[in-house]
């Protein structure tokens, strides 16, 4: 197939006239070969001002706008003239007016050498591509079709091309067996009617259509990136605003050329060849799309009414189906509309091919038959390796502490979401409150929270019930004067636990009561400290310690564990230390294995004696029963709630500032901490509730890799974007829910790296063989 290639290059305006040059060529088409384009004709000429021919087509364009006939352009609501008699015979006489100013202006001398130079070189039976190319507007809506040259050779047709477009035509490929692939959006169509259109591509031959009626922008752009198609096409609203179109794909929803960009560069990479806009004003659609580069499109250089539009699609299918040639299916479908002019004027003026200056034009049997770019699909191994090259990156992050904090908030969030567990009534926390502190007298109190009458009164009262142990969360350094025989009794009994506290980074602690005999140190005393994490959350207990020389405070063990070893003395069970090679606390077959530094997502904590993570108790209610230090002294408590109960009273008080944050419960006063602490144990051993436990660091690191590595497959297998992206979240929904599930059973795994390694691996996975693509090129 052969044909001549004619470009009419213009710059300047109808105010100032026209520079113009002619290129001709001839234009050589053959199966499985490159075009070949052979230079024949250069010539230079001049179009001269012509401003009346630009306010006779402002004039032309005024009234055929007021028309109002249904078209397929949203407008505000004006009064209609339905298309009135003597608006028609206007806009017929205006028309009229635009194409006699219009010969005349291409009949003057200047531009006599390229018209006469036409038609020298050129024969009237011959194939003819005739591109305007221009940067301005104004070209595009004047009567080309009017143009005697035209009009005398049959076989032209006229098409527009931005002047910027100067790729060379790809070649043409080897047939093979297939269909015409057509995305038609049949987007909003308020008073018109696209069924019609629909109607006539479901019935092309050769033909796959995918329909997306009034889509969000989210499925057009799925669908662009999705699968290469031959065929864009749109019929619904359409509007060009200072030159920008405009596309109404559903009833609330608007989008620019420039708001589909991406997607539509990967349709013309994938092998789009054709845009037809079956709407109104589209102009500034090609001119969008004729940046992107998109080969040819068929737009609506003014407002069409909706008969038009239907007509015109019906006469140009049935043509181009037919195997007739792309310009020629246009120019045909073009003219016939002048059938339409009674009623609709200047009807044949509206369509328009808009191209880039080298696209060659399609035909449908090569469109029906053309190899089409495939998705690209990333070599598995490599893809595999780019998600695990990911992985090592995030294990690396991890190792460095980098991710240390996030992995402690998904660990305070798995914390939140535990199902409740109700009260521990193995326990009574005793209160003391603002209230009770007010109550006693403030010099006999001084500046504790608990005055030595009112330790005396709540001591006598508990220790009557039997309780297992009293755990007192408040310290004493002072001696009990004279007067106070009984407290002193009863601070020697064996089930009362005191506090002291070990020295922080300066001083030297608080020291545990004087009436307490060092010989009952191991037994009876504990120290107070939380240890807790960078960002001051209390997410560990510790359970032993060896105390420092220097320090005030000789415990061992902690407060809670000693109020724990009391109760379950009761129980006949006893604390134990393992063997030397493990060297960790136990009660009977309940083992505590001490935090190593680099514990789930520790990396290098202080691990100093003997800390396990604290397993918060979840209850709505609290950790145990509570009760004020007020009811216990008027004897309003149940005496089953002290019987054989580890008692623990402490300070609530507010202005004692006791608050500590924890793990998934906000802030709490240290005697709840220390009640969640001693319930934790007692469940571990009493309940066979599981410890907080972690894998090995090379399990975690394979969980880790696993997880890119899985992220690479995504990126292989998954070529849609929105698939993708679902594949992505399930996974994250399936790591969440999976950890939550180990979590319930005690298990800390890692969360945070692995969601990092999934989605980094898809990203690593996909970019992997482009990379080393361009390294092998820059090689």
């Amino acid at each position: 197939m052969s044909l001549k290639r004619v470009v009419l290059t213009l710059n300047g305006d109808l105010t100032q006239g026209f520079q113009v040059r002619l290129t001709l060529g001839s234009l050589t088409i053959a199966p499985s070969t490159p075009a070949t384009y052979t230079p024949l004709v250069e010539t230079t000429g001049q179009l001269p001002p012509a401003p009346a021919l630009g306010q006779a087509l402002q004039d032309w364009q005024q009234v055929y706008h007021q028309l109002l006939l249904p078209t397929r352009a949203l407008r505000p609501q004006r009064i209609r003239h339905d298309g009135s008699l003597d608006l028609r015979t206007d806009c017929r006489r205006l028309g009229d007016r635009v194409i006699a100013q219009f010969q005349r202006w291409l009949q003057t001398e200047p531009f006599q050498p390229i018209n006469l130079r036409l038609r020298e070189e050129l024969h009237r039976d011959e194939p003819i591509q005739l591109l305007i190319r221009s940067s301005n507007p104004d070209l595009a809506h004047l009567p080309w079709h009017r143009w005697d040259f035209v009009e005398r050779y049959g076989q032209v047709e006229v098409a527009f091309s931005p002047p910027d477009a100067d790729r060379l035509a790809a070649p043409t490929p080897d047939p093979t067996a297939g269909k015409v692939r057509i995305l038609a959006i049949l987007g909003h169509s308020a008073e018109i009617d696209v069924s019609r259109d629909r109607a006539l591509l479901q019935a092309l031959p050769d033909a796959d259509v995918t329909f997306l009626v009034e889509p969000d922008r989210g499925q057009l752009t799925d669908q662009l990136w999705e699968q290469p198609w031959d065929i864009l096409f749109f019929a619904g609203h359409s509007t060009t605003d200072a030159q920008a179109g405009r596309l109404y794909i559903n009833a609330t929803d608007t989008l620019t050329i420039d708001e589909l960009r991406y997607g539509l560069q990967r349709a013309i990479a994938q092998g789009l060849q054709l845009a037809i806009f079956n709407s109104c004003d589209g102009l500034g659609l090609a001119q969008a799309l004729g940046d992107l580069h998109l080969p040819q499109m068929i737009v609506m250089r003014e407002p069409v009414p909706d008969a038009v539009a239907q007509q015109f699609l019906l006469y140009f299918l049935q043509a181009f189906a037919a195997n007739i040639p792309f310009y020629q299916a246009v120019r045909q479908a073009r003219e016939r509309l002048q059938g339409s002019e009674q009623a609709f004027p200047c009807a044949s003026w509206l369509p328009m091919v808009y191209q880039q200056s080298t696209a060659l034009p399609p035909s449908w049997a090569d469109l029906a038959q053309r190899d089409r770019p495939t998705p690209h699909r990333p070599n598995p191994l490599l893809a595999l390796v780019g998600g695990g090259l990911v992985a090592a990156l995030v294990v690396a992050a991890r190792l460095a502490g980098l991710l240390q904090g996030a992995e402690l908030a998904a660990y305070d969030q798995l914390m939140r979401l535990k199902p409740d567990q109700g009260l521990d009534d193995r326990l009574l926390m005793v209160e003391v409150t603002a209230e009770d502190v007010a109550n006693q007298d403030p010099d006999e109190r001084g500046e504790a929270s608990l005055s030595n009458a009112a330790l005396e009164q709540v001591l006598d009262k508990l220790l009557e019930h039997q309780p297992r142990a009293v755990v007192l969360d408040i310290y004493r350094e002072a001696r009990v004067g004279e007067g106070h025989e009984n407290l002193v009794d009863l601070l020697q009994r064996q089930q009362v636990v005191f506090p002291c506290s070990q020295p922080l980074e300066e001083g030297f602690g608080v020291r545990p009561p004087p009436e307490l005999q060092p010989d009952q140190y191991r037994i009876r005393l504990g120290f107070t400290n939380f240890p807790a994490d960078d960002d001051d959350v209390v997410r560990r207990q510790s359970l032993y310690q060896v105390p420092a020389t220097t320090s005030n405070c000789p415990a061992e063990y902690s407060l809670a564990l000693q109020g724990v070893r009391h109760y379950l003395h009761g129980e006949g069970i006893g604390l134990e230390w393992t063997d030397e090679s493990i060297s960790a606390i136990q009660f009977q077959e309940t083992v505590f294995p001490r935090l190593h530094p680099h514990f789930g997502g520790y990396q290098g904590v202080e691990d100093t004696g003997e800390q396990i993570m604290l397993n918060y108790r979840s209850s709505a209610q609290g950790v145990a029963p509570r009760v004020s230090l007020g009811e216990v002294l008027t004897d309003e408590v149940d005496p089953s709630w002290i019987e054989g109960r580890l008692v623990l009273i402490g300070t609530v008080d507010p202005s004692f500032k006791d608050d500590h944050l924890t793990a998934g419960h906000g802030k709490m006063r240290g005697l709840h901490i220390h009640a969640h602490a001693a319930s934790h144990l007692l469940s571990a051993v009493l309940d066979g509730q599981p410890l907080i436990w972690t894998w090995s660091n090379p399990a975690e690191m394979a969980w880790i890799v696993a997880w890119g590595v899985t992220g690479g497959g995504i990126a292989w297998g998954v070529q849609s974007l929105k698939k993708r992206s679902l594949a992505i979240a399930t996974g994250i929904v399936l790591l969440y829910g999976g950890s939550y599930g180990l979590f319930l059973l005690g298990g800390w795994v890692p969360l945070v790296p692995a969601v990092l390694a999934l989605t980094g691996g898809v990203v690593g996975g996909a970019m992997m063989p482009s990379l080393l693509s361009r390294t092998q090129t820059n090689d």
